[in-house]
């Protein structure tokens, strides 16, 4: 993979540096608004650096509990949700079925640096098809261009 990796352990950064900048401002986006559902502060970070340089809004949220407070108080759509699949309070996964029943049209990209997504950290698994076409799962350790390029395909099929 071309470009940093995040794993969760990276040093967070204000802007990211111009050579990157400069790679990334040729991936086209929609713009959208999108809700980064991640527990490790710097990686929720870095990965809203990213897509803010990609053109997109983002909405913090450090668990699935804040993630649905942040729905709720928001005065725009979200169109997209960025959640790691383990979280404390509230999974990602079920961040994913509450937002599907409140919003079936949402956009769910899922996070997880665990190889069986059905082990006894990440919870029961919820069938793809509860929680819609468009959900997708992006394994961790990622580069920023797979990130940039996965959220793409997601916003403009």
């Amino acid at each position: 993979m071309l470009g940093p990796h995040f794993s969760g352990a990276v040093r967070p950064c204000q802007v990211l540096p111009l050579p990157l900048r400069l790679a990334l401002g040729h991936t086209k986006m929609p713009q959208a608004t999108v809700l980064v559902a991640e527990d490790d502060r710097d990686l929720r970070r870095m990965i809203c650096l990213v897509l803010r340089e990609c053109g997109c809004q983002t909405v913090e949220a450090a668990d699935g509990i804040e993630a649905l407070q942040a729905c709720q108080c928001l005065d725009r759509p979200i169109d997209l949700v960025i959640a790691n699949v383990v979280m404390p309070h509230l999974s990602g996964w079920d961040l994913a079925a509450r937002l599907r029943r409140a919003y079936p049209a949402i956009k769910v990209l899922m996070m997880s640096d665990y190889e069986q997504l059905n082990c006894q950290h990440a919870g029961p698994i919820i069938p793809r098809d509860q929680l819609g076409p468009v959900t997708d799962l992006l394994r961790k350790p990622f580069s920023i261009f797979s990130l940039s390029d996965r959220v793409r395909q997601i916003l403009d099929p």
